[in-house]
């Protein structure tokens, strides 16, 4: 934490592309492209990231919110967490549009305020 502390911007870290792959909506070929295309070129999670508001909550974008038509074919549950303006983070789970949204918004919500807890914890809130 204290390395990466010191580097000012952000740094997108993915993981679990196979398990998105898995899913029947990706089967095929043209619409698995997009979605590794998404996921390995810097742009479009970035930009969701920086169009969200500041705000600790969960935030749902399903097809692309009718803004990003790469993601017509999934859904992005995200959320942020820090510590008092320090440090902060943002993640996320990707997934197709018939996901299970009330277990993986809690997920999300429930992992987001761990980290926020523990970073708090960290640098003293």
């Amino acid at each position: 934490m204290r390395r990466i502390e010191q580097h000012v911007g952000g740094i997108l870290f993915r993981d679990g592309l196979a398990e998105v792959l898995s899913a029947p909506e990706f089967a095929e070929g043209e619409n698995a492209r997009r979605i590794v295309r998404v996921l390995e070129e810097p742009g479009v999670i970035e930009q969701i990231a920086e169009d969200l508001p500041g705000s600790n909550a969960v935030h749902v974008v399903i097809a692309g919110d009718g803004r990003y038509d790469e993601l017509r074919d999934v859904t992005l549950i995200l959320s942020r967490y820090g510590a008092s303006d320090r440090v902060s983070g943002m993640l996320g789970v990707i997934g197709p549009v018939r996901m299970r949204y009330g277990h993986t918004i809690g997920a999300v919500r429930f992992v987001s305020e761990i980290m926020s807890e523990k970073l708090e914890e960290m640098y003293g809130g």
